[in-house]
């Protein structure tokens, strides 16, 4: 598995904000064809999302992602409408993006605390 990238309180939303929004840029080193993005989401230790969707409905400008810089603004509300507001406590969540030989490429990790 490769290494997750940790975020950690950065970019926090306000509480009570609908406005949940994350800015992701990246570097791609050779064009990939197609793949999957496999995610979980939990709020206070408790599980509440989980799933795997294709990484070209992930990517802006779908598939296949051309080498280079990417960067992706994912609006959690829309991306994800089961969060509809910031409550208190602690989010989590990891995310796995893989080609479509399985080659992981990318791991992220998520954690905010709102007081």
């Amino acid at each position: 598995m490769c290494p997750f990238i940790k975020l950690t309180n950065c970019g926090l939303p306000d509480r009570n904000s609908t406005d949940i929004t994350l800015d992701i840029y990246s570097q791609v080193a050779y064009p990939i064809g197609n793949g999957t993005v496999s995610y979980t989401i939990g709020h206070n230790k408790k599980l509440f999302m989980q799933a795997t969707d294709p990484l070209c409905d992930f990517v802006a400008g779908g598939c296949p992602v051309k080498d280079g810089q990417i960067e992706k603004h994912v609006d959690f509300a829309k991306f994800m409408p089961i969060v509809r507001k910031i409550d208190a406590g602690n989010y989590y969540g990891q995310a796995v993006f893989n080609t479509d030989k399985g080659e992981e490429i990318m791991c992220l990790e998520l954690n905010w605390d709102f007081k």
